[in-house]
């Protein structure tokens, strides 16, 4: 893996001294960069691995949960202004928050049908002035025919 980062880091690099990007600056902060980054990636991947398996399985579900919430703080630092980082953060978090509530909504809203089905009752207008086949509930909403307007 490290190998493979490191020949893609050198293609990249050899394409902008190509197309005349790359200053001579740059190139010695490149080949440090060569230098150390295998080192130090070795050994921050065994560090965070000897850390993973050493800790108990409580431990390491509270890291799968804060997981996410380092990654984006790690994302806006790198790109503070980006409005498609926002945008996609917020995708992801609203996404993550309607799975985790779906169940329980979906259970409420089930009970409620179930229990409060018999015990809808029906508000009757007591003043209204025609009585017809059905009774007479209140807010109801009746097309009116165009035999009713003769007399507008």
């Amino acid at each position: 893996m490290v190998g493979g980062i490191l020949l893609l880091a050198i293609a990249v690099f050899g394409i902008l001294i190509m197309f005349g990007k790359a200053k001579p600056e740059t190139f010695f902060k490149f080949i440090i960069f060569l230098i150390f980054a295998p080192v130090f990636l070795a050994v921050g991947v065994n560090h965070v691995l000897w850390l993973w398996y050493g800790l108990p399985l409580w431990g390491q579900i509270l890291c799968i949960l804060v997981l996410p919430f380092l990654f984006s703080v790690s994302l806006r630092v790198l790109f503070p202004k980006a409005k498609w980082l926002q945008s996609l953060q917020m995708i992801v978090f609203q996404t993550l928050i309607y799975f985790v509530t779906f169940p329980f909504r979906f259970l409420w809203r089930a009970g409620q049908f179930f229990f409060r089905r018999e015990h809808q009752t029906q508000q009757l207008n007591p003043y209204r002035p025609v009585v017809g086949g059905k009774p007479p509930v209140q807010n109801e909403r009746r097309k009116e025919s165009p035999r009713e307007k003769i007399l507008d």
